[in-house]
């Protein structure tokens, strides 16, 4: 799981940590909004196990997981920054991934 916090945090330019913080600025939240996604996505985490690993409510992942559904929706540009960063995170290996039927499907269209 730290390994896709790093992946993502990376990506986006600011320290990992940041995500676990509690700090609203735009850019460290959607950061935070997409390690959501991959943790709900990849690793088949429910949301109160996604919750307390970033010490967060069930509302606020929820809502976190929502805002990137809709915005892949229509977001081009969020598309293909999921599909490099998913790229990344398959290029590690990650013995512990569970996959569940709805992660072995994944795609983007």
């Amino acid at each position: 799981m730290k390994e896709i916090i790093k992946i993502v945090a990376d990506f986006y330019g600011i320290p990992d940590m940041l995500i676990y913080s509690s700090i609203r600025k735009h850019d460290v939240a959607f950061a935070r909004h997409v390690c959501i996604y991959f943790l709900k996505e990849i690793k088949c985490l429910k949301v109160n196990e996604i919750g307390r690993l970033l010490e967060r409510n069930h509302s606020t992942i929820q809502h976190s997981t929502s805002t990137i559904y809709d915005q892949l929706k229509v977001d081009k540009r969020l598309q293909e920054d999921i599909k490099i960063m998913r790229r990344k995170i398959d290029k590690i290996h990650l013995p512990v991934i569970k996959m569940c039927q709805k992660c072995i499907n994944w795609n983007i269209k």
